[in-house]
């Protein structure tokens, strides 16, 4: 009988009950398995299946990188052999954990928006029983290694400052300067001590310059501020952050203003003070007119609330039987606020 020696002989039967004739013998060799072919002079043929084991093989090593940050940066390790290798990963020798910008497909993982925490050595490990392979990928997320210096606050007005500070050196720079960021957020209203976290705003300022206008901040504030670079791939570093404080502003509208008793010659109101009053509240200007419902309207009459802690008023001497439309603005020393308004009309006679 022929017999076929190696790690394992899938298949050893005799034929007919006797020895196969050794009359033709073929070998084959494919990658994965050689085929023996045996033929007797019956022509009978016999292909005989031999499963060479093998260790893996590198298709394609993992390689080093070096990376922009906000990049998506794709790591590949590809091994071949039989059977088929089992490919796992590891990240500065810990097996490699879920995170929300990495993901592994097949044999490659992908860094998506990669930031500088994804800078380490990406080991990966191909093994199947019969030998391991490793290789490892030190992957380094660059950002500029420089921020702006001597950044500096001019106030324009109670909501606008200029921003200058020093450009950063090219050769600082990784790679192309897409410009400077102004990120900006607010600390405290001046009119009260206790912190608070305002919302995070930010503005680009495009190509190499060294100043910029930030609006739209809130009056008699304090407000903290740091300038960067950026590219297309992310944001610098930030300089240190600079601390500064807005003058006062007008107050915006009150939130409340509302008519609470009607008579024949008076008018009672009620207020509540502004949310933001952008400064030191100075007090009120409460103006009225007569309408009628008519094209012609009466002359506008103002009465100075001088105490900011009023929040009540009686309007008196009015014209019984007519509307009125009544005015509120809250003040600081740098002016009045925008109004607020209501409609009513007095009565034919006083209730009792």
């Amino acid at each position: 009988m022929l017999q076929l020696k190696g790690l394992r002989t899938p298949l050893d039967r005799s034929v007919g009950g006797g020895e196969l004739p050794r009359t033709r013998v073929g070998l084959r060799r494919s990658r994965d398995c050689e085929r023996l072919s045996v033929s007797s002079p019956a022509a009978a043929l016999i292909a005989l299946i031999v499963v060479f084991p093998e260790p893996p093989e590198w298709v394609a090593e993992p390689e080093s990188q070096l990376s922009m940050i906000g990049s998506d940066v794709l790591i590949k390790c590809s091994a071949d052999g039989t059977p088929r290798p089992t490919v796992t990963w590891r990240v500065n020798g810990e097996p490699l954990q879920g995170a929300a910008n990495r993901k592994v497909l097949d044999d490659s993982i992908v860094l998506h928006n990669a930031q500088a925490s994804d800078s380490a050595v990406y080991q990966c490990e191909a093994s199947n029983k019969h030998g391991t392979l490793l290789a490892n990928a030190n992957i380094m997320i660059m950002i500029p290694s420089a921020a702006p210096d001597n950044v500096a606050v001019k106030v324009v007005n109670s909501s606008v400052v200029d921003v200058n500070w020093t450009r950063v050196h090219k050769d600082k720079l990784h790679g192309h300067l897409g410009g400077y960021r102004v990120n900006w957020w607010r600390l405290r209203s001046l009119t009260n001590s206790k912190r608070i976290h305002g919302d995070k705003h930010a503005l680009a300022f495009p190509g190499d310059r060294d100043h910029g206008a930030v609006p739209g901040l809130t009056p008699f504030s304090e407000y903290s501020l740091v300038v960067m670079t950026f590219n297309g791939r992310g944001d610098g570093p930030g300089s240190h952050p600079l601390q500064f404080k807005t003058p006062q502003g007008v107050p915006e509208r009150n939130p409340v203003f509302r008519v609470t008793d009607v008579q024949r010659h008076t008018v009672s109101l009620l207020w509540a003070p502004p949310s933001e009053p952008n400064g030191i509240l100075t007090g009120y200007l409460l103006e009225y007119q007569l309408v009628n419902d008519t094209e012609e309207v009466g002359p506008l009459h103002p009465v100075d609330v001088s105490n900011p802690n009023t929040t009540r008023w009686t309007l008196r001497d009015l014209e019984p039987l007519s509307q009125y439309k009544l005015y509120l603005r809250s003040c600081t020393v740098v002016g009045c606020g925008p109004p607020v308004s209501e409609e009513c009309t007095t009565t034919l006679e006083t209730s009792e």
